[in-house]
């Protein structure tokens, strides 16, 4: 092999490598742009902060037929973003004990975000509220990114509900609507499928989102309902970004119809 073919080999090495590396530093920026937000502040006097976990409220001890919810909210927002847009506020509102779960690398929280590491928090959520309410039905929540983690969760550790608000039913089936499918298979990391994780949930589901949704379209929504065997309820009107403010009626049904 002549020198000059060596140091061509040796540049087209190095630029594949800089793709490698910079395409999977753009992964990470896109899928959570959360994670670059400052520390979540002390939460409000009407919740409890969970070290490490998120946000917690216990309801009103005389409502033993509600359930106890486990949230999870979507890849751009933290704790104090969805405290300051009145989600957890319509959150406590369902009457239900709850904890608002955070991701690592989010808010403060120890860690970096990745599949692994989030999921592995929802676990240790999903224990914690088991321990402070024994004798209540769980019932997961989980919107856009959340869903996909709630998926996962649910998959692993029976619990008694599921509800998805704009999930999307494969990562790389969202990433191949935005780049070339090479691009997806080689330099994709992460995949969150829960086209595959469903085949392990066996609990009440429910399926919502926004018919205008150009962010993760609706097919997503509909293929994850058909895969669950559950309900598909499109939201009027209702894009990516405000699909969770119009659903938390049918949020707070579901929920305790799945927990009586």
């Amino acid at each position: 092999m002549s020198r000059v073919l060596r140091m061509r080999l040796a540049v087209y090495a190095a630029l594949l490598l800089a793709l490698f590396l910079g395409t999977g530093c753009l992964t990470r920026f896109l899928l959570y742009p959360g994670s670059r937000a400052e520390a979540n502040p002390p939460p409000p006097s009407s919740l409890m902060d969970v070290p490490g976990l998120g946000w917690a409220w216990d309801g009103k001890p005389e409502d033993k037929r509600a359930p106890a919810l486990l949230f999870f909210h979507g890849n751009g927002e933290t704790l104090e973003t969805m405290r300051s847009s009145g989600a957890l506020d319509e959150l406590a509102a369902l009457g239900c004990p709850f904890l608002a779960l955070e991701y690592p690398g989010y808010g403060g929280v120890p860690g970096s975000p990745s599949q692994k590491h989030l999921t592995a928090n929802a676990e240790k959520g999903l224990e914690w509220l088991r321990e402070r309410h024994p004798h209540r039905r769980i019932v997961l929540i989980g919107w856009s990114l959340g869903a996909a983690v709630a998926v996962q969760t649910a998959s692993k550790h029976p619990v008694e509900g599921l509800i998805l608000v704009s999930p999307f039913s494969r990562l790389d089936d969202v990433a191949k609507e935005l780049y070339p499918s090479w691009m997806v298979h080689l330099l994709l990391w992460e995949h969150y499928d829960s086209l595959e994780a469903a085949k392990g949930i066996h609990c009440p589901s429910l399926v919502m989102h926004g018919d205008q949704d150009r962010l993760i379209r609706p097919a997503h929504g509909e293929a994850l309902a058909a895969a669950l065997g559950c309900s598909f309820v499109p939201i009027p009107g209702a894009g990516h970004n405000d699909a969770l403010s119009r659903c938390w009626k049918q949020i707070g049904q579901f929920a305790r119809a799945a927990g009586k």
